[in-house]
């Protein structure tokens, strides 16, 4: 007890001078501080060396697990296809774009018309999006746990495939965004008349003669799930999140212990420490505010829309 007094508390034994404000104490937090964040960074990039090394890994596991979900629940596997991959990529893009995440755009644009972009002329069509993940177990996941994203990767009426990751600003802050299209191409529209086209997590019924998008009405099912997967990935980006509380809490501790050493003893100031103690605190907010790799900051809850 004696020895956090001394460390802790400005008191006359140790000159009203906390041995935490010393110099040689702040010099060891601050190079600690800086190593630890290092650590973080070497761990991230370890695991997740660029964007596109993250979608290529991404994209790889959401097709095997879909297609175990598939296959377990008595269904033939989706494969990936060329132009639902077009589609998907355009739709992730214009949300990086232009900043949201929805499955309408602020400009009017439609889930579907993607679809048409990229010419792909569906008879059956859903879209499932995910946002702030930091690996592929994660949202599966979360997709599943929904009854309605459920639906769409379950879907029987699916064959194709389309998927896109991307990283960027939604409502000023960054994320990962990943788009997940399904579709059929292999129906001809004659033989659809009163069964359902499924786009964004609903059904309408479609007439033979009207085209199928005129039809279709979407509900979104906005929902928050926490990560629970243990992955590389997202256990690093846990520990980045952990060290950023980290810093915060040191940074606050410093200057409550400052506030103390100063307002204590008005006459007994030791400037250079004060100052020392100062830049102490700025090194861990800089630090606690940097986001160097395009993982950091991501926190522990998956949306998905």
């Amino acid at each position: 007890m004696n020895h956090l007094h001394r460390w802790l508390l400005p008191h006359r034994n140790n000159q009203y001078h906390p041995h935490l404000l010393r110099h040689r104490a702040l010099s060891g937090v601050t190079l600690g501080a800086i190593l630890l964040k290092l650590v973080v960074l070497v761990g991230l990039s370890v695991t997740v060396p660029s964007n596109t090394a993250f979608a290529e890994v991404v994209i790889e596991d959401i097709v095997r697990m879909t297609n175990q979900s598939r296959i377990s629940n008595g269904l033939e596997p989706v494969r990936l296809q060329e132009n639902l991959n077009q589609a998907a990529h355009l739709k992730a893009q214009d949300m990086v774009n232009q900043g949201y995440f929805n499955h309408y755009g602020p400009q009017g644009e439609t889930p579907w018309q993607w679809f048409h972009a990229a010419g792909y002329r569906y008879v059956h069509a859903g879209e499932n999006l995910a946002s702030n993940f930091s690996d592929a177990e994660t949202v599966h996941e979360a997709w599943m746990e929904s009854p309605t994203h459920r639906a769409n990767i379950l879907n029987p009426h699916f064959r194709d495939m389309g998927l896109a990751v991307a990283t960027g600003e939604v409502d000023g802050k960054k994320t990962t965004i990943i788009v997940e299209l399904f579709g059929s191409t292999n129906i001809p529209l004659v033989e659809i008349a009163g069964t359902s086209i499924s786009v964004n997590n609903t059904t309408e019924t479609v007439n033979p003669d009207v085209f199928p998008e005129e039809q279709i009405t979407v509900e979104s099912e906005n929902i928050v799930s926490t990560i629970s997967e243990q992955t590389p990935s997202n256990a690093w980006v846990r520990a980045s999140e952990f060290v950023r509380e980290f810093y915060l809490f040191l940074a606050a501790g410093f200057a409550l212990i400052l506030m103390l050493a100063m307002g204590i003893r008005l006459e007994i100031q030791h400037h250079r420490a004060w100052a020392h103690t100062i830049a102490v605190i700025g090194v861990l907010l800089l630090l606690a505010s940097m986001e160097i790799h395009f993982l950091e900051g991501l926190g522990n809850q998956v949306w998905v829309l």
